[in-house]
């Protein structure tokens, strides 16, 4: 038989191959529960949703102990979430190879690769109760003594109360220190000059003995009449 006809032949065959195992369906299983509830309490409202890459969808339904199959799906990548009107679930992405084998991680909606890896069958647990109201607000104390007028009363009275327990506290010998130099403060703020000239004659003051110059004695000199 020449090489050609066989080489044909072989291709054929894998191209056959290749057909069936496209073809053939696979199936995701997995439960979902919530805590402290009884199954028959939410499995008639409950949907498992299987969203695949190119737009077809598929629906599960739970069975009396919570548990579902979604069958007639192919190998590829899908999006898989629980659809409850009552409860909030995670989602899941799930990956389906030639030949069955499930893989499953967690659904990050902006790096679908970085979610974390899970166990397969899926277990999908309610994260909380779906809410559907804004609780109403109630009076707290805290709200009051927040407010910014309570604190600028409060604050000084606390300054008056606390400080003098502090100063009672510090070395004599600091506290005498610490008394010399506030009048030093103040006399200070009263000697510091208002006008710019006064500015730099504060900043750079006359040498004792220096004479006056030629212009500043007939500035400063009476006229003679």
């Amino acid at each position: 038989m020449d090489v050609r006809v066989i080489g044909g032949l072989f291709a054929v065959l894998l191209l056959i191959l290749s057909c069936f195992s496209q073809c053939e369906a696979y199936k995701l299983t997995g439960k979902v529960s919530v805590s402290a509830v009884k199954v028959s309490s939410y499995s008639a409202e409950t949907r498992v949703l299987v969203q695949g890459a190119a737009g077809k969808s598929h629906v599960g339904f739970l069975q009396n102990d919570g548990k579902f199959v979604v069958s007639g799906l192919q190998a590829g990548l899908y999006l898989v979430e629980v659809a409850s009107n009552n409860y909030f679930f995670d989602r899941a992405r799930v990956e389906i190879a030639v030949g069955g084998k499930v893989k499953a991680r967690k659904d990050h909606p902006l790096q679908p690769s970085a979610g974390a890896q899970i166990h397969y069958p899926l277990k999908f647990v309610a994260k909380e109760p779906m809410k559907f109201f804004t609780p109403r607000e109630t009076w707290s104390i805290k709200d009051v003594l927040m407010q910014p007028m309570i604190l600028i009363m409060v604050l000084p009275i606390l300054l008056m109360v606390c400080l003098p327990k502090m100063m009672g506290n510090i070395d004599p010998e600091a506290q005498k220190q610490m008394q010399e130099d506030v009048p030093n403060i103040f006399s200070q703020s009263q000697e510091m000059p208002y006008e710019l000239t006064d500015v730099f004659q504060y900043i750079f003051p006359e040498k004792k003995g220096k004479k006056p110059s030629a212009t500043k004695k007939a500035v400063a000199a009476p006229r003679k009449r």
